[in-house]
């Protein structure tokens, strides 16, 4: 076990962690006279020491050790390899990796298919909304990564850095509904338009909703999740042993989406009826729903992001159902 702390660099401790696993697989492997098959699998190892410290990045060691590295929160992200016997096949994926691979797309990318097949892909329109919003969305990531480089307070209070970026994007979201009014208008202002690609309030949100969520989810989950494919994987064990990190973020990434597109019907309907308290009350559920992906106790995180998608799936279900919700849109 080698133990690497916070803002110390992995070279400085490369000699210790090859002289500590040198020893350790030798006196494992001269116990039982296999000396052979020791040499071997040291030269391997030290070969993947050498190629990680020459990326400056931390990998999984083909080795069974256990590597704790201090990250921005105060706790530490364990990552558990699990040790395989050195064959020539020992990094190929089993059929029961490419199975839980498999697994994983369809649950984490389910829902955002079903959405892009049956309702985003029926209509251009809402298919040149969608892409337009996740410009939106790559901006207001981009000013965020911008202020956690300027500012180092960011860097070291994670809370902090949450908050600011919701009010960042959420800023960004008035901006987004102007062009959105604007291409509105000017859309339905040619007359074949309206007949042959009809726009509402309600396509129009979930279009700009599908935009964002899908952003979110390949920035901050798609590559985790395409870790699963592969002989090991990552653990959390201060935080979540019931769960690998791969697992947990297969499980946020249907909630984390349809809260996009709920905040977005939620956001909508408040620009159109200029209601600044719903528009707070939404703000406020989006802070909190990104809080309370922080929260360190990995099943309550779950169930809470599910609880979460389900109050705004109601919320926007009551909108979208009273009578006059798809009136037409008020130029800004």
């Amino acid at each position: 076990m080698a133990l690497i702390e916070k803002g110390q660099s992995l070279q400085k401790y490369s000699l210790n962690l090859i002289f500590f696993n040198l020893l350790s697989h030798l006196s494992v492997r001269l116990a039982i006279n296999q000396l052979k098959h020791n040499i071997i699998y040291f030269l391997f190892y030290m070969i993947n020491v050498f190629q990680d410290i020459k990326k400056s990045n931390i990998e999984l060691y083909k080795s069974n050790i256990i590597i704790f590295v201090n990250i921005e929160k105060k706790n530490s992200l364990n990552f558990l390899y699990k040790k395989k016997k050195l064959t020539k096949t020992m990094l190929k994926t089993t059929n029961r990796d490419m199975v839980y691979f498999v697994g994983c797309l369809l649950y984490a990318y389910s829902v955002p298919f079903a959405f892009l097949v049956f309702v985003i892909g029926r209509k251009p329109q809402h298919v040149v909304l969608a892409i337009a919003s996740m410009a939106f969305y790559l901006c207001a990531i981009m000013v965020n990564s911008v202020l956690w480089k300027l500012l180092p307070f960011l860097q070291s209070s994670l809370t902090m850095f949450i908050l600011i970026g919701v009010l960042v994007i959420e800023g960004i979201r008035p901006i987004y509904y102007r062009f959105y009014t604007k291409f509105h208008n000017s859309f339905e202002s040619i007359s074949t338009n309206k007949v042959v690609f009809p726009m509402n309030d309600l396509f129009g949100a979930i279009s700009s909703g599908f935009g964002w969520g899908i952003v979110h989810i390949l920035l901050f989950y798609s590559p985790i999740i395409s870790k699963s494919i592969g002989p090991g994987t990552y653990f959390q064990f201060n935080q979540c042993s019931t769960f690998s990190v791969i697992t947990k973020a297969v499980y946020l990434t249907p909630p984390i989406f349809i809260q996009h597109i709920s905040l977005m019907i939620i956001f909508f309907n408040g620009f159109y009826k200029k209601s600044t308290l719903q528009w707070w009350i939404a703000m406020i559920l989006h802070l909190f729903a990104s809080l309370w992906s922080e929260f360190e106790e990995c099943t309550l995180l779950i169930v809470g992001e599910y609880i979460i998608a389900f109050i705004e799936i109601i919320w926007s279900f009551y909108l979208i159902h009273k009578p006059d919700y798809r009136r037409k849109l008020k130029g800004l």
